[in-house]
């Protein structure tokens, strides 16, 4: 799982089909003590960028004021922002997923959310149905679940981006998918590649991502060794919506 941060690159779809040309959407990290270098580099991103936002594990129980400017900040600059919240694979009690919902938008004014540390299972279906529709209900147009791998295929039902991969760039290359998936919009689907040694090959892992039907896609060298893969960003890091597009 994710734990206590992501990249990855939303695309925005021009038709529904997984094969369609899709545009490049950044989405970036956004788990940093404002103010800071990283935060200050993620903002550089183009306008409409996502940033997937926690400050304390999800919300926090708190606003936190300079947490709060920043936020503001990027959103008056056109970036989307999406709140983190973990799921603990569906045993996380649904009432507190709901308040870090509620306040992620009465602290921040943050509505879409990333649902972290989601359960593959069908048997799970029925509480992430349910967390998804509240999240809607109260204003998330976009919505991200991760449960970091293929997960049954009811979970693509839910209106929302599935992360269907998540380790390093030594699995990422031997990884095999389902044809199923292939049926799925490139919109839909996300893939998480960290500890990719070089440039080149991070390169031509977004290459092999589109190449897949994958419209949302992130590649970082960090993690090697057992790091933390999403502590920093990656020199390549305002090339890779370029990349994931050809």
């Amino acid at each position: 799982m994710i734990g206590f941060s992501v990249v990855a690159l939303a695309v925005v779809a021009s038709s529904s089909g997984s094969g369609t040309r899709s545009l490049p959407r950044m989405l970036v990290p956004a788990y940093f003590d404002p103010p800071s270098e990283l935060w200050r580099k993620a903002l550089t991103a183009p306008a409409r960028t996502i940033l997937i936002v926690n400050a304390d594990n999800g919300p926090g129980r708190d606003v936190d004021p300079a947490y709060k400017r920043l936020v503001a900040r990027a959103q008056a600059a056109g970036h989307e922002l999406i709140g983190y919240v973990h799921t603990s694979s569906g045993a996380r009690p649904p009432a507190a997923v709901e308040r870090d919902i509620d306040r992620w938008r009465s602290f921040y004014r943050v509505h879409d959310i990333f649902f972290d540390e989601v359960s593959d299972a069908a048997g799970q279906l029925p509480y992430y149905r349910a967390m998804t529709a509240y999240a809607r209900m109260h204003g998330a147009a976009l919505m991200v679940l991760n449960p970091g791998t293929v997960p049954t295929r009811g979970y693509f039902g839910l209106s929302a981006i599935v992360v269907t991969f998540e380790d390093t760039y030594a699995a990422y290359r031997h990884a095999r998918f389902p044809r199923w998936l292939r049926r799925v919009p490139a919109s839909q689907q996300a893939n998480i590649v960290y500890a990719v040694p070089t440039a080149d090959d991070a390169r031509a892992t977004l290459a092999a991502m589109h190449a897949r039907g994958v419209g949302v896609g992130y590649v970082t060298g960090a993690g090697a060794a057992g790091g933390n893969p999403y502590s920093t960003l990656p020199a390549y890091y305002a090339r890779e919506p370029s990349w994931l597009a050809r």
